[in-house]
């Protein structure tokens, strides 16, 4: 598949000179790859360059290849652009809200690259940073790994209308049958056990979608995100901060949606026979999807 239209095919064409060739080629042969990434949760530097390192759920990817050096013009629109083995990366630019528009059939690449502009949302308070999602939403090629943990990410922004943004991405997304709810969810279960993203503003993103009328996959995304977030607690921070509200939100989801089944870790979090919230949540949920599926 070319990554370009027989139009611009045709402008390639007409280009002078060996690079006009390698760029014809280039786009030809399918234009920019996607290459296969590394996960792994671990310290990285802040967007912004100042403060101690945070640990996020990063992307390492293989260096992709252009078919000739960026020239000055380009330079200024993509940013600085750094590729050393297994690190490729592109800093901070205020030109990156065009980038959807230069790859509009490659939005998974774009998201490669907008990854740490996503999750500094939330760790960093960056303002703006979500702001390119409901456009990748709407663009093209594939909706993967990288898509899905910039919308877990940013659906734990700091700022309204980036948490407003995240949640336009993920009603398009699931509008058009490219939401994959389960991997968000389990996205979203990392990115709060990596303190990228709060409970509280992933509390309010998801609250914002139910009233938008999306209950069942908000529900879907809690299902998996869940059996995460009750794991065994950490041993010094204790449980998830706001889980209690999560569950509620679940439950409520899936008595509006008709949910069947069980949802890991629930059952054991209700059978513990503890009266704090978190207990009294759980059970709660317990009985909604057991009520549903008796019905």
């Amino acid at each position: 598949m070319s990554a370009a239209g027989p139009d611009v095919l045709a402008a390639t064409g007409r280009l002078e000179g060996e690079a006009g060739l390698r760029v014809r080629a280039w786009l030809e042969a399918g234009g920019p790859s996607l290459p296969e990434p590394v996960r792994g949760a671990r310290p990285t530097h802040r967007v912004h360059g100042y403060g101690s390192p945070v640990v996020r759920v990063r992307l390492s990817r293989e260096a992709v290849a252009l078919p000739c050096p960026l020239g000055p013009a380009f330079q200024r629109l993509l940013g600085r652009y750094i590729a050393d083995g297994k690190r490729d990366e592109t800093s901070w630019t205020g030109s990156a809200h065009l980038w959807p528009s230069v790859l509009p059939v490659h939005r998974e690449l774009v998201a490669l690259h907008l990854q740490p502009t996503f999750a500094a949302t939330g760790d960093e308070d960056l303002r703006g940073g979500a702001a390119r999602l409901p456009a990748l939403a709407e663009a093209g090629g594939e909706a993967g790994e990288a898509v899905h943990l910039g919308l877990a990410h940013t659906l734990g922004a700091r700022h309204p209308e980036d948490r407003t943004a995240a949640v336009d991405a993920l009603l398009v997304l699931a509008a058009r049958g490219d939401l994959d709810a389960a991997r968000l969810g389990r996205d979203v279960a990392e990115a709060v056990a990596a303190g990228t993203v709060k409970p509280n503003r992933l509390l309010e993103s998801l609250r914002e979608a139910v009233r938008a009328g999306a209950p069942a996959t908000v529900f879907a995304v809690l299902a998996a995100a869940l059996p995460g977030m009750l794991a065994a607690p950490d041993p010094v921070r204790g449980p998830v901060r706001g889980l209690p509200d999560l569950l509620a939100l679940a439950a409520e989801c899936a008595g509006t949606c008709g949910a069947r089944g069980p949802v890991g870790g629930v059952a054991q979090a209700a059978a513990r026979g503890e009266s704090g919230r978190l207990a009294k949540e759980a059970r709660r949920l317990r009985d909604v999807l057991g009520a549903s599926a008796a019905a």
